[in-house]
């Protein structure tokens, strides 16, 4: 099956089950998505398997060069162990692409910013909303 189809399935599934009907859209994060697809890979759905090895591999070096704005990439340390080559990965891409990206490692778990999560981590959030700001107020001037 092309990945392409493996895609549009795999969202149409997505779309089912996190909408109050599948006729009304969503707007979803990559994150959000993985964890769908992933959960459907390790129920046995083999596409979706494939289709995520397929968008890790080769999403990074598809998309930044097509890309054109500022990026602020703020990366959770446990996220970073998981799959450390990713910044590196991005870092390059972005630096080919002649594009502003901060990439950077918080000491802090996933989920770290919102005030109302376990994670919630007081000093890197602020660290992450600051860069945000400063980000949003340089690349909308």
């Amino acid at each position: 099956m092309p990945v392409e189809e493996i895609l549009k399935w795999t969202f149409q599934i997505f779309n089912q089950r996190r909408s109050k009907s599948a006729t009304e859209p969503r707007l979803v994060s990559l994150d959000e998505f993985e964890q769908f697809a992933t959960q459907q890979a390790r129920n046995g759905n083999a596409p979706v398997k494939e289709l995520l090895r397929v968008l890790r591999e080769f999403l990074p070096h598809l998309a930044i060069p097509q890309m054109k704005a500022s990026f602020l990439i703020a990366v959770a340390e446990n996220d970073d162990m998981r799959e450390p080559d990713v910044k590196d990965v991005l870092k390059a891409e972005f630096a080919k692409a002649k594009l502003a990206a901060e990439i950077e490692v918080y000491p802090a778990a996933h989920g770290w910013c919102p005030p109302d999560t376990t994670v919630y981590n007081k000093d890197a959030a602020e660290k992450a909303w600051t860069r945000m700001l400063a980000l949003f107020s340089k690349a909308l001037a």
